[in-house]
């Protein structure tokens, strides 16, 4: 379950100590963490005037989609309990309306059913547990490409090129350093990384549509992206790969998704021409890691004035490795950690 693998690694990060917390008063508005006694009250309200709620149960996919991304528990037994299904999965419609901005109907209409069939990020909308506000405690970070995929129509070159796009666009708000290191030999931040299908982190790509990539919240240092995908840039034929770049490192900087339609963090993919931060990205960012002007004006004006040596990605993959390997350690404690 994709839910599942990403609350392993949010273990992982909570043990490490590494992340520093954010206080929860701060964070804008869309983000994904739900308050309970709240939306208790919306419920209420939202089914008031609701002349009926079923949803029909033969649409498993339905039920599926809302527990991998975190609107219905991961406990409840779609085939073999129907009655606890409907009632939960009306609650979870309105939990997903309510995130999104959506009309209260506690029923999946049109515009349900719209945002469902769209590509999408793979990494939950809502955790219903406390998992704590992740960052970087080191603002100079580097990454590297680290595995490609012989099928994908972008070469190396354009790739390198769109995801130091995609880091400026993040530097260019904050006083983050983000620079590439193309060494194999020098131990990076974040790994980028380009697969098919099932991949070791218990989270399968699709092919093409349905889930695009994922990335791991702070301090884990992990994108991937579907190889799968039909990658184009700056144009709508295929999937834009800058736009989806920009969306996974703003995770893998200890971004959650925002249900604010226009957010570079809203997590269904609709092609752009013009890929901007929204207000809502700026401000989240910039509560962990400011703005550019608090750093030295030459250093802001001299950001990643060397990345190394150009080479081609040597398809390395001992810091996945070990990912894989403490994921397996922990499994067996993520019961305790399921969706209630």
């Amino acid at each position: 379950m994709a839910t599942l693998a990403v609350v392993c690694f949010l273990m992982m990060y909570w043990a490490s100590m590494m992340a520093m917390p954010i206080p929860r008063d701060t964070l804008s508005e869309g983000h994904g963490f739900e308050d309970p006694g709240q939306h208790s009250k919306d419920v209420e309200a939202a089914t008031s005037g609701v002349v009926s709620t079923f949803v029909p149960l033969d649409d498993s996919e339905v039920a599926k989609y809302f527990q991998d991304y975190g609107f219905l528990p991961q406990s409840l037994h779609v085939e073999t309990d129907p009655e606890s299904v409907e009632v939960n999965l009306t609650d979870a419609i309105l939990k997903f309306q309510d995130f999104f901005e959506l009309p209260p109907t506690g029923v999946a209409d049109a515009r349900v059913q719209e945002l469902i069939d769209l590509p999408r990020c793979g990494l939950p909308d809502v955790f219903s547990f406390s998992v704590g506000f992740f960052r970087w405690y080191d603002l100079n970070l580097t990454y590297r490409i680290v595995e490609l995929d012989d099928s994908m129509p972008l070469g190396r070159q354009v790739i390198g090129d769109v995801i130091r796009d995609a880091m400026q666009m993040w530097m260019s708000v904050t006083s983050l350093i983000l620079c590439e290191v193309n060494d194999p030999d020098v131990d990076v931040d974040i790994h980028i990384r380009h697969f098919q299908g099932e991949h070791g982190d218990g989270i399968s790509f699709d092919g093409p549509g349905g889930t695009l990539g994922h990335a791991f919240l702070p301090t884990f240092g992990e994108v991937h992206l579907d190889a799968a995908e039909n990658w184009t840039v700056d144009t709508g034929d295929g999937i834009d790969y800058f736009q989806v770049v920009v969306h996974e490192i703003g995770h893998a900087l200890g971004l959650m998704h925002s249900g604010v339609e226009g957010a570079i963090m809203y997590p269904f993919y609709r092609f752009r021409s013009d890929v901007e931060l929204h207000q809502d990205d700026i401000q989240g960012i910039q509560l962990m890691y400011g703005t550019p002007d608090d750093l030295q004006r030459d250093v802001r004006e001299h950001r990643c004035p060397y990345s190394g040596p150009t080479r081609s990605p040597s398809g390395q993959r001992q810091g996945f490795e070990k990912t894989k390997v403490l994921l397996s350690r922990i499994e067996s404690l993520t019961g305790y950690f399921l969706m209630e």
